[in-house]
């Protein structure tokens, strides 16, 4: 689970998404690059953004966490809610799956990485089951903004 949540770990996979979508929309990929890149950024500063504003501790962070509780590493920052790792894994996921939708290995691929990020959150103590809702849904919704804004910018290039 400590390889799960280490976003370097996951470098092969993106390369691969990346790859496979560059195949299939090799004219565009440098938009499709800068606009995951927007897309990561816009989901991790929200994500950080709503964390400040909500201030819901993590779970490791209490005096006396729950015996379930396994933190295994780090803790993390002050506040959990909602998650930055389920945020980008669910953002980079919805907006792969939306352009490489036809391909069922890769949408299946994409969802199992979100899941799996945003599992061992929860496993290794650092979130609560909400933060990982919040951070997935906030994650699917950049993703789906920032897919129709790149749809919407190559329709009028054409």
């Amino acid at each position: 689970m400590v390889l799960a949540s280490n976003k370097f770990f996951w470098i092969p996979f993106y390369i691969f998404i990346i790859f496979k979508t560059y195949q299939k929309l090799n004219k565009n990929i440098f938009k499709i690059l800068l606009f995951t890149t927007a897309l990561i950024l816009i989901s991790d500063r929200g994500s950080v953004a709503i964390k400040n504003f909500v201030k819901r501790p993590r779970p490791c962070h209490y005096n006396n966490p729950p015996q379930e509780v396994i933190v295994v590493k780090h803790c993390g920052g002050a506040f959990g809610f909602i998650s930055s790792h389920a945020s980008n894994s669910a953002a980079f996921a919805t907006f792969f799956t939306l352009l490489l939708f036809e391909n069922l290995f890769l949408v299946g691929s994409l969802i199992f990485y979100a899941l799996i990020v945003g599992y061992s959150r929860i496993y290794l103590g650092v979130h609560f089951p909400f933060d990982i809702i919040g951070g997935y849904v906030f994650g699917i919704i950049s993703g789906i903004l920032v897919y129709f804004v790149l749809t919407k910018l190559l329709r009028k290039n054409k």
